[in-house]
This record gives structure tokens, C-alpha cells and sequence, in this order.
């Protein structure tokens, strides 16, 4: 840093006040509307409170609540691609993706894509840890 130089160490590598800073509260237009949530709560991208950071996307096969993970940093506009990835993984079974905000989030607590509901009210819920349950011929996930 010279003498007289007030920069910091960022408006120096950045450009300082200067460059202009785009955000998602600031709207290019100032006409245009700055509410980010207009954007998530279309038709077809499921309502998603909060959103902001990245989801942990799981699998659930709805037959047995036996659920395993697919993508650990998914955007709600990942969840039709992860849904697609499921349904490839255990043909013929019915499969939806459940997301959640973080890994150590209780797994009850994920919630549907398809449906918005939590894990634990899926009706078969944890089903496939019962000692004594038999699975379905149609509900597995070998092709």
C-alpha cells in the first residue's frame, strides 16, 4: 500500500467503489419488481421458504420409505432433474425426491418435492427397517 492510499486490500483487487455491485435485492430496472421469492414460486418449481442456500437431495422409493442420497448441493431448479435420476435408478417403482438444508437435518423432517409434505408423513415411512416386513415384487431397485 503507498502512502495516502486509503484503499483496502478487497477495493484494491476489486476495483473499489467504482465497480458496480449486482445483487438480487437490486433490480437492473428500477421498475422491476426486486421480490426474489416471484422467481421460486412459479408453476412447476415447488415452493421452497427461505431458499438461499444449496439442498441436499435424496431418493425416496415410496413403497418401503427406503430413501438414499443424490445430490448434495441442488437448487430447486435441480429437483426435476434429480426426480429423472431417481426414476432411472429403480425402474417401474415410484420414486420421489425429498430435499432438505442441511446434512445433519433430521431425515423425518425432508420434505417432498412432489408433494411439499415432510418425510414422516409419508404413510411408509422407515417401512423398509421393519425386521419382519416383506418387500413387494415391484418394489426394489434392480433393473
Amino acid at each position: 500500500r503507498e502512502d495516502g492510499d486509503n484503499a483496502n486490500l478487497f477495493d484494491q483487487l476489486f476495483g473499489g467503489d467504482n465497480r458496480r455491485i449486482d445483487t438480487l435485492d437490486q433490480p437492473d430496472d428500477p421498475g422491476e419488481e426486486s421480490d426474489v421469492s416471484r422467481v421460486l414460486n412459479q408453476p412447476g418449481i415447488p415452493d421452497v421458504a427461505g431458499s438461499g442456500g444449496e439442498f441436499h437431495t435424496s431418493c425416496v422409493r415410496t413403497c418401503d420409505g427406503y430413501f438414499f442420497p443424490m445430490s448434495n448441493a441442488a437448487s430447486a431448479g435441480d429437483f426435476e432433474r434429480d426426480q429423472k435420476n431417481c426414476e432411472s435408478a429403480c425402474p417401474g417403482t415410484e420414486m420421489q425426491v425429498f430435499y432438505s438444508r442441511g446434512m445433519d437435518d433430521d431425515s423425518a423432517s425432508m420434505t417432498s418435492s412432489v408433494t411439499g409434505r415432510p418425510y414422516g408423513e409419508l404413510p411408509t415411512a422407515y417401512l423398509y427397517k421393519q425386521p419382519n416386513m416383506s418387500r413387494p415384487p415391484a418394489c426394489g431397485c434392480n433393473a
